[in-house]
């Protein structure tokens, strides 16, 4: 996966994102064009958005609340990073009993189920 940083002043990558890049799991751009930044971002997004569309099943990406959606939009692109699946999906999980659930369970269950389906269809 490729990330675009832009910014400001600071021109040294943090330890984290050298560490990604050593081990081949991620390719940082450093890009200070805003136009094409945005539009590599939208890439990425696009290829999120078409995993989770290929993992719901009777359900449509704009159905989704904007909390489960960002949710699942960050959950997936770390499992196309190569990170633990189960790992993920947990992590996942604790944040939507936080912002999303209503108490009855529901949204963890859909979320676990979508994030399930996700990891089965990530090309690894």
């Amino acid at each position: 996966m490729i990330i675009g940083i832009t910014g400001g002043s600071g021109s040294g990558k943090t330890t984290l994102l050298k560490l990604l890049e050593e081990q081949g799991i991620l390719k940082v751009e450093y890009d200070f064009d805003k136009e094409t930044t945005a539009e590599k971002q939208k890439e990425v997004v696009d290829k999120v958005d078409e995993v989770i569309k290929n993992s719901l099943v009777n359900y449509k990406l704009n159905r989704l609340s904007y909390v489960d959606r960002a949710i699942i939009r960050m959950a997936t692109a770390e499992m196309m990073m190569g990170t633990a699946v189960a790992v993920v999906i947990n992590e996942a999980l604790e944040i939507v009993k936080i912002y999303s659930d209503q108490g009855d369970g529901n949204a963890v269950r859909f979320i676990n189920k979508v994030l399930d389906n996700v990891s089965k269809n990530i090309e690894r």
